[in-house]
């Protein structure tokens, strides 16, 4: 599905704050007509949403609220009462206008099933005691969040539900709505386990296109078993729907350093994308503080971030060889890299440099007998290095590090220097390609910039022209490898002080003068710094993992 995050267009618009949802809320559930498409009564929209009062282990009590905005997500009301509980848990997963009546699916209890409630006036609800669907007819032993429409003669029910520890989407169908049976007992889809969403999928909705050309599927993946590493994705409803290539917001973009990100729901069309819901959690507990967030989703090529970058390093790709063989803090990183990468090549090796540029480290590999696959966005840096290494036997491809050919397989080792990392739009799906791309007990070995260096900071950066760029502590850098099925062994620090001195110092026409002096005595002192100092503290993080 052709749809990224919008720049800085992410704000807040349901809270914890009232009394009865008070520990958090989740799941934003829009009102529809039959065929799943936003409902708009008097001018607004109704957002009906899942809010708790307190943890479940005291005597949480999980209610269904109720909120209004206008069509271009404004204006917000939150009403300060829920408008339906059941019992002690009542948590909906869809709302819609069927005739003269409200209908809302809801789940009285993940082991129990489905029920659906009505109402004339969408404030107030009679239950149906009736369950619509229960787990066991799906071999699961959990199933919740239902999301309902009728895009033909048939009315159609996705879901999520546990099966053998993993959540998976089920579909079933039915003839009046409240008769259901399953339409297959297995899940829509199985991603490949090493994908992004490979270990579990979960929280569907759709969200007809406003030309009637096509639906959008909303879901979360998950590479991994802990909770939070849920992201979100869109991929074209179909009668056989596939899987999508890559989350849309992971917790890169959303500025999430922990947590899970989950339940889109598209609220409204815009003419270049689409308007939608999605709740955020900060950490494990599936409300704990819990917010609801609005999103502008934009039509977009999937490679548009990725087509930013490919121009910046086209630019950049005339003068690279000369930054790197001539200014004195590059000339200094380089001897210092290569030494490094000497330690780790064998004879023999197959060796990716990801994100080479024009594979300024290719003299270290080759000396130790390394086969090499240089790859890079950009042709033109490929061209450079072609140039400069023309007699090499060296294999240049074109490609993108979060989505490695899959010929690039069984590697030794996967290098990417230069801070690659730090530009890519979701590293969580970097690490993941090269987990995938690595033989067992292969080595991955990257260099990133430190968040907690004074010349940085943990935000996110998103340039005008759609590149992005975020520095990272060691901290996250070691929960994300761990998260991406890594194994981290090692983080090395250098560059300690020298990036604090004015830029202009490094360029190499200035080779005479106090600052050429002070740059040069500086660098003497940064190699003797190598080890002494908390890695903590340097600029450039080297960071060793290896894959299981």
């Amino acid at each position: 599905m052709m749809l990224r995050i919008g720049t800085r267009q992410i704000q807040a618009v349901i809270s914890p704050d009232r009394e009865w949802c008070r520990f958090g809320v989740r799941d934003p559930v829009v009102l529809t007509d039959e065929t799943g498409r936003p409902l708009l009564e008097n001018d607004r929209l109704t957002v009906f949403f899942n809010g708790r009062d307190r943890p479940m282990e005291e005597g949480g009590i999980t209610r269904v609220g109720r909120a209004l905005c206008s069509a271009d997500g404004a204006g917000w009301q939150v009403a300060d009462s829920p408008v339906l509980d059941d019992g002690d848990y009542c948590a909906l997963g869809s709302a819609v206008r069927r005739d003269d009546e409200y209908w809302i699916y809801y789940s009285p209890g993940t082991r129990d099933g489905f029920r659906v409630a009505r109402s004339i006036d969408g404030k107030h609800w009679r239950r149906e005691e009736r369950l619509l669907l229960t787990p066991g007819q799906f071999n699961c032993s959990r199933i919740g969040l239902p999301f309902v429409f009728r895009p033909s003669g048939r009315w159609l029910m996705l879901f999520e539900g546990l099966r053998h520890h993993r959540f998976r989407i089920y579909q079933a169908h039915s003839d009046d709505g409240f008769h259901w049976v399953p339409s297959a007992g297995e899940p829509v889809f199985m991603p490949d386990d090493q994908a992004w969403d490979g270990y579990a999928q979960a929280n569907p909705s759709v969200f007809p296109r406003d030309d009637n050309s096509s639906c959008i599927l909303f879901y979360n993946g998950s590479a991994v078993e802990e909770p939070q590493g849920w992201e979100i994705a869109a991929t074209s409803w179909q009668e056989k729907p596939r899987p999508a290539s890559s989350p849309f917001l992971s917790r890169d973009q959303a500025s999430l350093p922990g947590g899970r990100l989950e339940g889109t729901r598209g609220l409204a069309p815009q003419a270049d994308g689409v308007l939608a819901l999605y709740f955020a959690l900060p950490g494990n507990d599936s409300y704990k503080d819990g917010a609801i967030y609005l999103a502008k989703l934009e039509d977009a090529p999937l490679n548009a971030q990725l087509e930013s970058e490919e121009r910046a390093n086209d630019r950049l790709a005339d003068t690279y060889f000369d930054i790197w063989d001539r200014y004195p803090i590059q000339v200094f990183t380089q001897k210092l890299e290569s030494g490094w990468l000497a330690e780790q090549v064998s004879p023999g090796d197959r060796v990716l440099l990801a994100g080479s540029g024009g594979a300024r480290e290719l003299p270290a590999l080759l000396d130790k007998g390394a086969r090499v696959i240089a790859l890079d966005l950009s042709q033109k840096m490929l061209d450079a290095g072609k140039a400069r290494f023309a007699e090499a036997e060296v294999t240049w491809r074109r490609g993108d590090v979060c989505n490695l050919p899959e010929d690039i397989a069984s590697m030794d080792a996967i290098y990417a220097l230069g801070g690659v990392f730090a530009y890519v739009d979701s590293l969580d799906c970097a690490l993941r390609s090269c987990r995938t791309a690595l033989r067992p007990g292969g080595n991955l070995i990257f260099t990133i910039m430190n968040a907690d260096h004074p010349t940085e900071a943990p935000e996110r950066t998103t340039w005008p022209d759609g590149r992005v760029r975020q520095a990272r502590t060691l901290d996250d850098l070691k929960a994300r490898i761990a998260a991406a099925g890594l194994e981290f062994v090692e983080a090395r620090g250098y560059r300690f002080l020298v990036d604090l001195l004015p830029a202009q110092w490094n360029r190499a026409v200035d080779t005479s003068g106090a600052p050429s002096e002070i740059l040069t005595r500086l660098l003497e002192l940064e190699e003797d710094m190598l080890g002494l100092l908390p890695v903590e503290r340097a600029k450039f993080l080297w960071i060793h993992a290896k894959a299981g």
